[in-house]
Formats: C-alpha cells, sequence, structure tokens
C-alpha cells in the first residue's frame, strides 16, 4: 500500500511536467499579435520548419505523443520563447529533468503510436500487443533504473 501512494505521489509529479507543456501549447494558439511573431522569428532562427505545437486532445488517443514528439523537436524554441520575460511564459518552463521526463515517456508512448497507426489492426494483433505491453510493464515495473521516478510511477500504476 505505500509503494502505491508513493507512486501516486510521483505520477502526480509527471503530471505537473506535462500539464506545463499543455497548457504552452495552448497558450501558444492564442492568436494574438504578440506571440505569433516571435514563435515564427525563433522558429526561423532555430532553422526549424514553422509549425504551431500541437495540443493534447481528450478524444485523440495519439494526441499526447504527438505533442511531445514535438515539443522535444522544437525545444530549442520552446527554451527561447518560454525564456522570454516579455511574454510572460516562463511558469512553462522546463528543466533538464523534466525535459528527460518529456522523452522518456515520449519513448514510452512511441511503440503503441506506430504499431496501431499502421494500419487497421486485428483482433488478433490487439492481443498480441495487449500481452507485450502487459510484458513490458512487469519488466519496466522491476527496474526502477530503466526510466526517471516520475515515469517508473505511472508503470506500476499501468500495470496495477
Amino acid at each position: 500500500m505505500l509503494t502505491k501512494v508513493i507512486s501516486i505521489s510521483r505520477l502526480s509529479s509527471l503530471t505537473n511536467h506535462l500539464n506545463k507543456l499543455c497548457k504552452l501549447a495552448y497558450a501558444m494558439t492564442k492568436p494574438t499579435t504578440v506571440l505569433f511573431p516571435q514563435w515564427y522569428n525563433k522558429l526561423v532562427s532555430c532553422r526549424l520548419p514553422c509549425h504551431m505545437m500541437p495540443r493534447d486532445v481528450s478524444t485523440q488517443w495519439n494526441s499526447m505523443f504527438n505533442m511531445l514528439h514535438f515539443a522535444l523537436q522544437y525545444h530549442l524554441a520552446i527554451n527561447a520563447m518560454t525564456a522570454m520575460h516579455a511574454l510572460d511564459l516562463q511558469k512553462y518552463e522546463l528543466s533538464p529533468e523534466e525535459w528527460e521526463i518529456v522523452k522518456e515517456l515520449r519513448n514510452v508512448l512511441k511503440d503503441a503510436t506506430l504499431f496501431f497507426s499502421c494500419g487497421t489492426p486485428n483482433l488478433a494483433t490487439v492481443i498480441l500487443a495487449m500481452d507485450h505491453i502487459d510484458k513490458v510493464l512487469t519488466m519496466t515495473s522491476d527496474n526502477s533504473h530503466q526510466f526517471s521516478l516520475p515515469i517508473h510511477a505511472a508503470l506500476i500504476i499501468g500495470k496495477c
């Protein structure tokens, strides 16, 4: 029971880190005359393609993966935007530890996202995939050194 309480507190930490990215993505989509030009200038200066950050949408199953993947590709521009005091985005700034958590979570979600995106899965492939996910959750929940504490806690809770 104590490990569940510890895991839930670590999962809460993970949720707080992800909320920063979700709120930043929402703030960036607000049509302001200040944020858009600054964002596009940062993208040009970082030599990145001009795209808006995707948002996590609860009705779109892979949107969290898309947002995390985008954030990792555009982390230089995101860091530059959140560091600008004039834009009032400092509250969304991620520490190096939080960026590592974003990377780990993206990697955890990557296999499932790619598998279920590659066509119409049938019942046999879904059962095999669920068995594989169960095996991976079992192995990773036993190995606390493979992932950071918040990701490890989420995997333990996912296994319960």
